[in-house]
C-alpha cells in the first residue's frame, strides 16, 4: 500500500455549511403542560425533560391556574377540551382567557396541543393568542422546534423590553 516514497493523496473535500443554530438553555425554561390524558401529559413531560427542559404539569382549568401562578413558566403548552366540571365547565380558551387576564402571562408563549377536529379552531387559537397550534397526535420534532422558536423569541422580547425600561 504505502511505498517509502509514497506521498498522502489528497482528499477531496465538500464544504458543508453548518446553519448557525442560536440555543435557548432550556434548564433555565419552564415549560407548563396543560391536558386532562394522562398519557399525552406524560409522554410530552419525558420528551420535555430528555431536552434539558423543567417541567410541570396539570390536568384541569384550575390546577392549571394554580401551578402557572406557582411556577411561572416560561412557555404553557394547552389541551382544548377538558372533561366537564361539577362546578365549572373550562375548556383550553376558557384557561387562556384567564392566564391573559393576569399580568404575569400577558406575554407568555401558549401553543394548543389538541384532538379536536375543525377548521377554525386554529383561527381562534390565533386570535386568542395562542403563539401554535398543533393536532395530536403530536409530531415531537416539530413541536420541540416550535418550542425553541416561541422561547428565544420571547427572550429577545423581554430583553428588549427590560432595556426600554431602563432609565437613567
Amino acid at each position: 500500500w504505502f511505498g517509502a516514497n509514497s506521498q498522502p493523496q489528497p482528499v477531496s473535500t465538500v464544504a458543508v455549511e453548518t446553519p448557525v443554530i442560536e440555543f435557548v438553555n432550556p434548564d433555565a425554561c419552564r415549560i407548563l403542560i396543560v391536558d386532562d390524558d394522562d398519557v399525552v401529559r406524560k409522554a410530552t413531560e419525558i420528551k420535555l425533560r430528555a431536552q434539558g427542559y423543567v417541567v410541570s404539569t396539570a390536568a384541569d382549568g384550575p390546577s392549571a391556574i394554580h401551578t402557572a401562578r406557582l411556577e411561572r413558566p416560561d412557555l404553557i403548552l394547552l389541551d382544548l377540551n377538558f372533561p366537564p366540571d361539577v362546578s365549572l365547565s373550562w375548556d383550553g380558551f376558557g384557561i387562556m382567557s384567564w392566564l391573559r387576564r393576569l399580568e404575569e402571562f400577558k406575554r407568555t408563549p401558549i401553543i394548543i396541543c389538541t384532538g379536536s377536529e375543525g377548521s377554525d379552531l386554529a383561527r381562534r387559537a390565533q386570535a386568542d393568542g395562542a403563539a401554535g397550534f398543533f393536532h395530536k397526535p403530536l409530531d415531537y420534532a416539530a413541536l420541540l422546534g416550535m418550542i425553541h422558536l416561541r422561547l428565544k423569541a420571547s427572550r429577545r422580547t423581554q430583553a428588549t423590553s427590560a432595556s426600554d425600561s431602563f432609565e437613567i
